[in-house]
C-alpha cells in the first residue's frame, strides 16, 4: 500500500539487497533499470500479482511509485538539492514541501480542495527544531542547551516542562510549568557511571522504582532486582541471549500467599517464545513455523489454536479448540478481502478503494482505504478526507441505516459529528488545541437543554481537565496532586475525595478534602490487588483472597458470589463458587451459571461471541456484532422487551443507540458528559457526573435535580445496582462497557464482565497478551485501572526512548527502544499528542535490515506528516552518523525493533488491533 509518501524513501530507492528470500518458499525478486536503480519488486506471493514498480526521472530521482494494485505515487518536483517539492497520492491529494536556504522542511501543505492545510518548522542556527505551528495555528517552542540537547517545550500559553539533564545527557529531573512558571509537577531520576537508570522518585520524594542493589542490573546491562515506594521487590533472571526468562514478583516478601510470585518463560532455537509457566504453574506454548509465523498456542484456558499462512505471512486460517474454522483471502496489498466460517451467515467481506459511486460517499478519498465491510446481518460504509478522517460512516442493519457524520479541523481535530437521530455535537478548541467547550443541538424542535453542553474547561499544563460546567450551570471540579494523581472530585451532586499509598493506590475514600474522616478504606496485597474495604467504623465490608496467578479464590461479602471459588484442575476456569456450578465450553467460554436461584445458559458464534442468553430455559436476550466486534444490535425479553441497535465512534466509544429508546451519548474526549433523549420530536439532555475512571456516577436534569446514582462507596467492582427517582434508566457502567439486565454482565467490546466475580465469563482473546491472569479483570485493582476497550495502545516515550506496547486490559505487553531521529531536511519529529491508528502496510523487501523492517509500517494519523508511523528496520546498516536498528534516522517516522513491531502484529492477529498512539516526553 504505497498510498502515501514514504518514511524512508531516499533510503528505498538507494537500496541495493537484490532478493529477499528467509527459504525458498517465500522470496521477493528485484529488478532494476540501466542506473542501477530498483525498477520494481516482486513479492513473495504466486497467487496475486504483487508487483510494486518505480520510475525515476533523469537525475535518478523517484518519480511514481506504483503499487501491486495500480495506485500510483508521484514525486512531481523537487528542488536543486534533490528535496521532494511536490508530490501527489493516488486520491490526488498534492503535498507541497518548501525548505529552508540550508536544506531543512520549512513547511508541508496537503491540498485537495483549495483549502491547503499547513505546518511550519523553524530552527535554530544548527539546526535544530525550535518551533512548530500545525495547520490550525498550534505553536509548540522547543529550548535546547549548548549540546543541542533539548531542555524545554513550551506551548503558546506559555505552559512549559523543563529537564534538567547530566553530562552525559540522561534527564535527571522532568518539571511541568504552569504560564506564571509556578512549579505543577515534577519526577526525578538517578543514574549509576554506565548510565543506568537508579532511581524514579516522585513529587514527595518518594523513590517509586529503585535498582540501586549490588544486583540491580546483571553483567550484560539488563535490569534484575528493583524495588518500589512500598518496599515490594522485584528479581528479574535472563539467558545467556539476554532474554528475560524469569520474573519474581514480591521477592522475599513477608506475604505468604504473594511471596515469591514468579512467571518463567521459555525460547526456542530460532528465539522464539516457546512457553510460559504462570505463577500457579500452568504452562501455555507456542509453536512456529520455519518462516517465524506463529503456527498453534496450547492455553490452559482455550485450548488449542492453530494457525496457517500464505506466501506473505498473512493469516489464512485459524482452527480453535472446538474444532471452529475461519478462513481469511487477502488482495495484493496484503488486506483482507475475505474472512468465511463453518456458519456462512458470520461471512465478511471487505472492500477497498471504491469509487463514491459504488459506496453512495458524496465526496471521498478512498484509495488505500477500507470503504465496505458487507456481513448478513449489517454492512458497514466509509467516506473519507484528504486527510484520512472517516467523514461518514453508515451502518445498514435490515431497513435500518444509521449514518454518523464527522468533521475535522484541517489539522485533524475532530471539530463536529452528527449523530443517526440527526444530533450535532460541535467542538471548540483553545489555542493549543485542546478541546474548550461543547456544544449540542438536539434533533427535537422542543424540549430542554439546547446549547452549550460543556463550557470553562480548564487543563493542568500538558495535563488532564481541572474543572468544566455542564449546560445545567453545575461545575464539576477535579483536584491533583504534585504527580497528577486524582484526590477529588467535586460537584453539587457528587463528592469523591481520595487518598493513596505512595503507588498511587487509592486507600481511603472520604466525603471532604483530605479524606479526614474517612467514609470507607482500601487494602490490597503486595501484587496490588484489592483484598478488602471497610467502612468508617473499621468494620469489613468485603474481602477477597486471590490464586499467584489473580484468580479469586473466596469473596466474603453480603452479596451475590460470596464464598469459596473453585477451579477446574489445569485451568483457571471457575467452575463453583459455593455449591453454585459453572460451565465451559473448549474455548474457555461460560455456557452455563447458576446464581440466586436461577440458571442461565450462553451460546456463542463461530467468531467466540456471546449471541444468545436463557435464564430457567428460556431464551431472554441475542446479540448481534460487525466484524469489528463491536456489538451492534440487542433485543431481550427480560425484565422488560427492548430492542435497540448501537452505533459507535472512531475510537468504539458508544455514540448512540436507538430502537426501543432513542439516545446519543455526548463525550468531552474518553469523558461522558450528557445524554440526549428523544421521543418524536422531543429531546432531552441529562448531564453525567463522573469519577476520576470516567464512571458515570450521577447524573442530573436540566434544573440540576439528581435522577440516577450508582454508588461509589462500597462498590469497587461494580455489582450494586444504580438508583433513580424518576425511572431513569442507564446502562454504561465502568469504561467502556454496558450493563445487561437479562445477563447481569456488562458487554465490555471484546467480552463480557461479571461484577459479581470481578471477572470475565469469557478468557482473554489476547491470551497472555492480556495479562497473566486472562479473565481477571483490571488486573484486580477496580479501584485505579479500567479494562475500556479492549485494544493495543502504543506509548512512545521520548525521554527513555522507548515504546510501551499496551494490550486491551492495560498491561504492558512489552517495552521496546524507539527513537524518532528525523534526518534533517525531513517532516521532523513528532509532538506530543495522540494519534489515531491509519493503517498498515507490508513492502515486498520486508527484512530485518530493510527500510522498513520485517513487518512493515503502523501508520498514524499524524498532522502534517502523511504516510508517518512505526516501523523497524535498519538493523546494521548506518546511518549518516553511523546509528543503526531504532537509532538509525528516518523521514519521520518512529523507528524501533523487530520484536516491537512482531508483538504489535500478533496482538491484530489475536483480535487486539492498535487503535492509537501517544507520545510523550
Amino acid at each position: 500500500m504505497k498510498k502515501r509518501i514514504l518514511c524512508s524513501l531516499v533510503a528505498l530507492s538507494l537500496s541495493a539487497s537484490a532478493v529477499h528470500a528467509t527459504t525458498p518458499d517465500r522470496i521477493s525478486t528485484r529488478a532494476y533499470n540501466a542506473q542501477g536503480l530498483v525498477a520494481s519488486v516482486d513479492g513473495p506471493r504466486t497467487d496475486v500479482n504483487d508487483v510494486t514498480g518505480y520510475t525515476y526521472d533523469a537525475s535518478g530521482r523517484l518519480a511514481t511509485v506504483t503499487d501491486a494494485q495500480g495506485h500510483v505515487t508521484s514525486f512531481d518536483t523537487y528542488d536543486t538539492y534533490g528535496h521532494p517539492g511536490r508530490s501527489t497520492d493516488p486520491n490526488g491529494v498534492v503535498t507541497t514541501m518548501t525548505y529552508t536556504p540550508e536544506g531543512w522542511l520549512q513547511s508541508t501543505t496537503r491540498d485537495s480542495t483549495g483549502t491547503p492545510a499547513t505546518t511550519t518548522m523553524s530552527y535554530n542556527a544548527v539546526g535544530d527544531v525550535i518551533q512548530t505551528t500545525d495547520a490550525d495555528g498550534v505553536v509548540v517552542s522547543y529550548t535546547y542547551d549548548d549540546a543541542r540537547r533539548l531542555t524545554d517545550i513550551t506551548d503558546a500559553f506559555g505552559n512549559r516542562i523543563h529537564y534538567t539533564l547530566d553530562a552525559a545527557g540522561n534527564r535527571l529531573k522532568e518539571e511541568t510549568f504552569d504560564s506564571p512558571n509556578t512549579l505543577k509537577r515534577t519526577i526525578s531520576h538517578t543514574y549509576n557511571s554506565l548510565s543506568q537508570l537508579l532511581t524514579v522518585v516522585d513529587a514527595f520524594n518518594r523513590t517509586i522504582l529503585n535498582y540501586n542493589y549490588p544486583d540491580g542490573y546483571d553483567a550484560a546491562g539488563n535490569p534484575a532486582h528493583s524495588s518500589d515506594a512500598t518496599g515490594v521487590q522485584r528479581k528479574r533472571g535472563y539467558d545467556a541471549l539476554h532474554r528475560l526468562v524469569s520474573t519474581i514478583d514480591n521477592y522475599n516478601g513477608t506475604d505468604a500467599a504473594t511471596k515469591d510470585t514468579q512467571s518463567v518463560s521459555s525460547y526456542d532455537a530460532s528465539d522464539h517464545l516457546e512457553g510460559v509457566s504462570d505463577p500457579d504453574g500452568l504452562n501455555t506454548i507456542y509453536s512456529y513455523n520455519g518462516l517465524d509465523d506463529l503456527k498453534s498456542v496450547q492455553s490452559p484456558d482455550t485450548g488449542t489454536t492453530i494457525y496457517a499462512y500464505d506466501a506473505a505471512g498473512n493469516a489464512t486460517q485459524r482452527t480453535d479448540a472446538k474444532g471452529g474454522i475461519s478462513t481469511s483471502t487477502y488482495d495484493a496489498l496484503n488486506r483482507r478481502t475475505t474472512t468465511t466460517y463453518g456458519d456462512s451467515s458470520l461471512n465478511v467481506a471487505y472492500s477497498y478503494d471504491e469509487p463514491n459511486s459504488a459506496t453512495g460517499c458524496t465526496a471521498s478519498y478512498p484509495i488505500g482505504k477500507l470503504t465496505r465491510v458487507v456481513e448478513n446481518a449489517v454492512t458497514t460504509t466509509y467516506c473519507y478526507d484528504a486527510l484520512g478522517n472517516v467523514v461518514q460512516k453508515r451502518q445498514t442493519q435490515g431497513t435500518h441505516t444509521d449514518a454518523t457524520i464527522y468533521s475535522y479541523s484541517r489539522a485533524g481535530r475532530l471539530a463536529s459529528i452528527l449523530t443517526p437521530s440527526g444530533t450535532s455535537i460541535q467542538y471548540s478548541r483553545d489555542a493549543i488545541g485542546r478541546i474548550s467547550g461543547v456544544t449540542v443541538l438536539p434533533p427535537g424542535v422542543t424540549g430542554a437543554g439546547a446549547g452549550n453542553v460543556v463550557t470553562g474547561i480548564t487543563y493542568l499544563p500538558f495535563g488532564p481537565i481541572t474543572s468544566y460546567t455542564l449546560g445545567n450551570g453545575q461545575t464539576i471540579t477535579r483536584s491533583y496532586d504534585a504527580n497528577y494523581a486524582l484526590t477529588d472530585v467535586t460537584s453539587p451532586a457528587l463528592n469523591l475525595h481520595f487518598a493513596r499509598d505512595a503507588m498511587g493506590n487509592i486507600t481511603t475514600l472520604g466525603n471532604a478534602a483530605g479524606t479526614n474522616p474517612a467514609s470507607e478504606t482500601y487494602a490490597y496485597d503486595p501484587l496490588y490487588r484489592l483484598t478488602g474495604l471497610k467502612d468508617a467504623s473499621g468494620n469489613a465490608i468485603e474481602s477477597y483472597t486471590y490464586s499467584k496467578t489473580g484468580d479469586r479464590l473466596s469473596k466474603t461479602a453480603n452479596g451475590l458470589a460470596t464464598g469459596t471459588y473453585g477451579y477446574q484442575s489445569g485451568t483457571h476456569r471457575l467452575t463453583s463458587i459455593g455449591t453454585s456450578a459453572r460451565t465451559y465450553d473448549a474455548n474457555g467460554n461460560t455456557t452455563g451459571n447458576a446464581t440466586a436461584g436461577n440458571t442461565y445458559g450462553y451460546g456463542y458464534n463461530g467468531r467466540n461471541r456471546l449471541t444468545v442468553v436463557q435464564l430457567n430455559n428460556q431464551t431472554v436476550g441475542q446479540y448481534t456484532y460487525n466484524a469489528m466486534g463491536q456489538r451492534v444490535a440487542k433485543s431481550s425479553t427480560f425484565p422488560q422487551s427492548v430492542s435497540q441497535r448501537f452505533t459507535y465512534d472512531e475510537g468504539s466509544q458508544l455514540i448512540g443507540e436507538y430502537g426501543t429508546t432513542n439516545r446519543d451519548y455526548i463525550w468531552l474526549g474518553d469523558l461522558p458528559v450528557a445524554v440526549v433523549d428523544t421521543t418524536g420530536t422531543t429531546s432531552t439532555v441529562s448531564y453525567i457526573h463522573a469519577d476520576g475512571l470516567n464512571t458515570p456516577r450521577v447524573i442530573t436534569d436540566s434544573a440540576g435535580a439528581a435522577i440516577w446514582q450508582w454508588t461509589y462507596q462500597g462498590n469497587p467492582f461494580g455489582e450494586q445496582q444504580p438508583t433513580s427517582s424518576n425511572g431513569f434508566v442507564f446502562n454504561p457502567r465502568f469504561a467502556g462497557q454496558y450493563f445487561d439486565a437479562e445477563l447481569g454482565t456488562a458487554y465490555n467490546v471484546n467480552r463480557d464482565y461479571d461484577p459479581a466475580t470481578g471477572r470475565y465469563i469469557q478468557s482473554d482473546p489476547l491470551g497472555l497478551d492480556g495479562g497473566i491472569s486472562t479473565y481477571l479483570y483490571a488486573s484486580g485493582g477496580p479501584l485505579d485501572s479500567t479494562d475500556a476497550l479492549g485494544l493495543t495502545d502504543l506509548r512512545v516515550n521520548k525521554t527513555t526512548h522507548t515504546i510501551e506496547v499496551v494490550d486491551g486490559s492495560g498491561n504492558v505487553r512489552g517495552s521496546f527502544p524507539a527513537y524518532n531521529n528525523a534526518q534533517r531536511g525531513s517532516r521532523g519529529q513528532w509532538a506530543d499528542g495522540t494519534y489515531d491508528y491509519d493503517y498498515h502496510t507490508r513492502h515486498n523487501d520486508d527484512a530485518a535490515d530493510s527500510a522498513y523492517g520485517s513487518n512493515g509500517n503502523y501508520v498514524f494519523r499524524v498532522p502534517g506528516c502523511s504516510g508517518c508511523g512505526v516501523h523497524s528496520g535498519r538493523q546494521s546498516t548506518p546511518d549518516q552518523l553511523g546509528r543503526t536498528g531504532p537509532q538509525h534516522a528516518t523521514s519521520g517516522c518512529i523507528r524501533t525493533t523487530d520484536a516491537a513491531t512482531d508483538l504489535i502484529g500478533q496482538l491484530d492477529r489475536d483480535g487486539d488491533p492498535v487503535r492509537r498512539m501517544t507520545v510523550s516526553h
